[in-house]
């Protein structure tokens, strides 16, 4: 339902808009998509020949995301923030084609703050964000298509090649995507786990970011 707010979002305006407030149904809106084959090369390659060796190996890989629709992210970059109280809803800068108000007015156009970062939270729970330490970035490797998030999991000891044909037997723990072994494994491959500030534990690109 619009709130009929015309040309308020955030911090910016958008003239004669009618504006949608945050809430879980937008989470619904844009595009992520899950197949190695929206991947750019040669990340597309990268990922194909280490997720082939895990697999191969014994390993169970779920993918998860790959291409993220810009304005996805911005959804869930801000929804995160606004949600963990790192910004207010009001001061949220507006996307172009992204009609959403992060600040929720009563029918008298009263602020309302709580009901705002409530639909936040809402959102952060709809995009499954609520262990995720740090913000979706803007930027994400996921909107140049060159990263991916994707679950790993294997019982027992995983003996895997890198890309160099070495032989690598795992024998730590855990035995998930978080294993530091496996993550220089992927890097053999240019298939970096994420390695700047904050934890992303599905996350891997070909930068690390």
């Amino acid at each position: 339902m619009s709130n009929n707010r015309k040309g308020k979002s955030g911090g910016q305006s958008l003239p004669e808009a009618d504006l949608e407030p945050s809430g879980r149904s937008w989470a619904s809106q844009y595009r992520t998509l899950n197949t190695l084959q929206d991947l750019r090369q040669p990340f597309r390659g990268y990922v194909e020949a280490f997720v082939g060796a895990l697999r191969a190996a014994g390993a169970k890989v779920a993918v998860n995301a790959t291409y993220r629709d810009p304005k996805r992210a911005y959804l869930m970059h801000w929804s995160w923030k606004i949600a963990r109280n790192r910004v207010k809803p009001e001061d949220v800068p507006a996307m172009d084609g992204v009609a959403i108000s992060w600040a929720h007015y009563d029918k008298d156009e009263k602020f309302l703050r709580e009901q705002s970062i409530a639909a936040a939270r809402d959102m952060v729970s709809a995009f499954q964000m609520e262990r995720l330490g740090v913000p979706p970035s803007l930027k994400s490797r996921h909107v140049f298509r060159s990263g991916i998030d994707m679950s790993i999991r294997w019982t027992g000891d995983l003996t895997i090649p890198d890309a160099y044909g070495h032989i690598v037997r795992i024998r730590t723990f855990p035995r998930t995507g978080m294993n530091a072994q496996l993550h220089r494994v992927g890097a053999s491959y240019g298939v970096v786990k994420y390695n700047r500030s904050g934890r992303d534990d599905p996350h891997w690109s070909d930068t690390g970011a």
